[in-house]
């Protein structure tokens, strides 16, 4: 397992990615009791998985994929295996679950904006785009209760400062400011 690996909630179980062979990966549950671990389903791509999300119940799990011209976002039943359908429409590089399983906070890498190309987007568990919240924007989380998320300013390529919304993507406000804040852990 590489060091993408990711606890399900329950912490019974390990996700993780795995090299099958030359640009082909498995992404891989380990039952932490058995100590045996299962592959849940593949993905071709150039650049491996670089992330990995479970969804709060625990049956589902989020792999980020990087390709040669950005990165595709793929869904797996973490219970029976196999792929399950996702269509982003954008080249998504981070995934937070909201705490109910309902929405995926996204950061989402575009190529064609200048400076830092990346934007925050709201999507359904299918890859539906329910909303953008902005660009150049990085680091979304949503809070422990799901009530609220967060994200990371970046209008010019330097952090600039921190927003929250609701967690549908509305009512967004800055809680701080110039803060060189990259990355956002929500406890």
């Amino acid at each position: 397992m590489s060091a993408a690996g990711r606890r399900s909630g329950r912490g019974r179980q390990l996700a993780g990615a795995c090299t099958l062979y030359v640009w082909r990966y498995g992404v891989t549950v380990l039952d932490l009791a058995t100590r045996r671990s299962r592959i849940v389903g593949r993905i071709s791509c150039q650049g491996g998985v670089v992330s990995l999300a479970w969804s709060p119940h625990g049956a589902q799990l989020i792999a980020v994929a990087e390709f040669g011209d950005g990165c595709g976002m793929f869904r797996f039943d973490a219970v029976n295996g196999g792929r399950l359908p996702v269509h982003p429409d954008f080249s998504v590089t981070t995934v937070s679950w909201s705490p109910d399983g309902d929405r995926l906070l996204c950061q989402v890498w575009r190529g064609d904006l200048p400076g830092y190309p990346h934007w925050t987007m709201l999507f359904k568990p299918d890859g539906t785009r329910v909303r953008t919240l902005g660009k150049r924007q990085s680091s979304p989380v949503y809070s422990p209760d799901g009530k609220h998320c967060a994200f990371v300013a970046i209008p010019h390529g330097d952090p600039t400062g921190v927003y929250i919304a609701d967690a549908d993507g509305t009512h967004v406000r800055k809680v701080c400011g110039g803060s060189g804040l990259w990355q956002l852990a929500w406890k």
